[in-house]
């Protein structure tokens, strides 16, 4: 079997900022947690926090790829799977378009992989008759790469 004929590779994960917001709530806790039991107390708040922290900041990371096994061509969000076959067309969406997407335009059926530090995307028309999902809209910061790879891909 061979594995590697094109490939594509994004994982997002949460930025500095998101971090900064979320080790301020963490201390908070901490301080509260010291000011009413003390310092054993707060210590081992902190650090059940900080292995928490971590843990969320994995599991809240996003990743897409393509792999081509044996002619194959599948794209993978997180846990989900299509193949690329079933793709009618891919549109690259800027922050002003991908704003309008995931709000005022959005399809309550459409499948969504978004983290709302990425401002760019890209929506996937689906042409399977079978699946209600119509679309799927993705978070990414190489959405031109992203298209380029599927649709080379879609015409071998």
């Amino acid at each position: 079997m061979t594995k590697y004929e094109e490939r594509f590779q994004e994982k997002i994960s949460w930025p500095i900022s998101v971090w900064s917001l979320y080790v301020a709530l963490c201390a908070t806790i901490s301080f509260s947690v010291w000011a009413a039991l003390g310092n054993v107390a707060a210590i081992a708040a902190s650090l059940i926090q900080i292995i928490l922290l971590v843990l969320w900041s994995i599991r809240n990371s996003l990743s897409i790829d393509i792999e081509t096994i044996d002619r194959q061509h599948h794209l993978h969000v997180d846990g989900a799977h299509l193949p690329l076959i079933l793709i009618k067309e891919i549109t690259v969406l800027d922050p002003s378009e991908m704003s309008r997407m995931r709000t005022r335009d959005a399809n309550p059926r459409a499948y969504l992989a978004l983290r709302f530090w990425v401002k760019t995307g890209v929506k996937i028309e689906l042409a399977d008759p079978t699946d209600p999902t119509p679309y799927w809209l993705i978070s990414t910061k190489k959405g031109r790469e992203l298209k380029e790879v599927i649709t080379r891909n879609l015409y071998r």
